[in-house]
């Protein structure tokens, strides 16, 4: 079980190796639901005010870990994005699936630059981390604070 001090601490992990890119990001967006909250907290952390967040469900039901045969996608409110660069966050990845489809979703919307994240990656089923920014890996399923 994280604590919200993890939390805090990974996300500055995170903030501290986007400030290290040099690369200034106009927006957010945060994946439904467990990306919200880190990406609230990256907002802040990042003075990004611009914030969005994308529904997007890969698993039944999060206790029994069970996937989807088909995610589902509720792109919504999603604006255009025309040359801007673009925080994707998630809470944890495994697969990689959702911040690809995360990722399809805002290139119809013609961003300039789209960097995915991941407060967490279990690595249970992948080699490499499909985020282009992680702070914690674990190799098993882990609990967040607000679950």
């Amino acid at each position: 079980m994280l604590s919200w001090n993890d939390i805090t601490k990974y996300c500055q992990t995170i903030k501290e190796a986007i400030v290290k890119s040099g690369v200034k990001y106009d927006m957010i967006i945060g994946i439904q639901r467990g990306g919200i909250i880190p990406g609230v907290i990256l907002s802040h952390m990042l003075d990004i005010p611009d914030y969005y967040s994308l529904g997007i469900r890969t698993t039944e039901f999060e206790r029994c870990r069970k996937r989807l045969q088909s995610p589902i996608v509720k792109p919504n409110m999603l604006p255009d994005f025309t040359e801007k660069n673009v925080l994707v966050v998630d809470d944890v990845t495994n697969t990689g699936l959702t911040l690809r489809i995360a990722k399809q979703e805002i290139l119809k919307r013609n961003p300039k630059l789209v960097t995915t994240i991941s407060v967490v990656w279990d690595g249970m089923n992948s080699d490499k981390c499909p985020a282009d920014i992680y702070s914690f890996y674990t190799p098993g399923w882990v609990c967040f604070p607000w679950e």
